[in-house]
């Protein structure tokens, strides 16, 4: 398949791993461009489902071009120099769903509760999911909960302003403290104790 091929160069990952993905994926992002593949079991043409696809993605191309493409790149089992996983594509899922509530495709307030009804699955720790092969504990969801968490009443630009202090050259850790107001430990504590009360 050449979608297997041209991730598997670009990212770059092994024929394996992408042929794998590609089992189930619908869409992946490399720098400045995202594959999507509509055969895939997960692409839908409805238009929630596919517009929150591709603004997924599209986010994904943004942080690699504000903390540049390196600093999203790692290792399967290493943290980022962009810092955690779950915060690359828990905030992707995150501003996509907010997008798609803009353009009211959908209610931002429906998907909360179910990303609140799949944490209230698991006790596994966010800590967990800095990296890629953490990221797919079950459930997925967890990711993009945490950001909602992460952001609360505050500006989504926050987001923005954290893969800007990357490129910056920023250590991810300090940017978080610096952009997010609290460090990754105190959040991570936060987080935990919101959900346990869900």
């Amino acid at each position: 398949m050449k979608a297997e091929l041209a991730a598997a160069e670009t990212l770059p990952t092994s024929i394996d791993d992408a042929r794998r993905f590609w089992e189930r994926g619908a869409a992946s992002a490399g720098p400045r461009k995202i594959w999507v593949y509509v055969g895939s079991a997960g692409w839908s043409p409805r238009d929630d489902v596919g517009a929150q696809i591709l603004v997924h993605e599209a986010f994904h191309v943004l942080q690699m071009e504000l903390a540049g493409a390196q600093a999203v790149s790692a290792g399967f089992d290493a943290v980022p120099a962009a810092g955690p996983v779950w915060l690359e594509e828990g905030t992707a899922t995150y501003v996509a769903y907010k997008a798609l509530a803009a353009l009211s495709l959908v209610r931002f307030e429906e998907f909360r509760a179910h990303w609140i009804s799949r944490v209230r699955q698991t006790t596994s720790p966010l800590r967990l999911r800095e990296t890629r092969r953490g990221l797919f504990i079950e459930p997925y969801q967890i990711s993009t909960l945490a950001v909602d968490f992460l952001v609360g009443t505050r500006s989504d630009a926050r987001i923005v302003a954290y893969y800007e202090a990357i490129g910056r050259g920023e250590p991810w850790q300090a940017a978080f403290a610096a952009v997010f107001g609290k460090s990754v430990d105190t959040f991570y504590a936060e987080f935990e104790a919101y959900r346990a009360g869900l």
